[in-house]
């Protein structure tokens, strides 16, 4: 499944490595923007809130699961690209 992950970090506890450590280990990945994450793993959504609250626990974090059923607007031609691949577990 396509899941799109969405994070603010707060101070102090803002260790943005962490963060992506855990999304890119999910599985296929594509950052859409600054704090804006999509990725294609069998994770369910709250295992996958679970893991990022361990790393930085002063956060809100936003894990929702993507439908084939999307559209975009400005979006850039890589991440249109990545989520018309065939390759996608919708």
């Amino acid at each position: 499944m396509v899941l799109m992950i969405a994070y603010d970090l707060h101070e102090p506890d803002r260790d943005y490595e962490a963060v992506i450590k855990v999304i890119k280990d999910l599985g296929l990945w594509c950052h859409v923007e600054e704090s804006v994450w999509l990725v294609d793993t069998a994770t369910k959504s709250g295992d996958v809130r679970d893991q990022l609250s361990e790393v930085s626990k002063d956060a809100t974090y936003l894990v929702q699961r993507v439908t084939k059923n999307w559209s975009s607007w400005g979006a850039s031609e890589p991440m249109t690209a990545w989520l018309k691949s065939a390759d996608r577990s919708w």
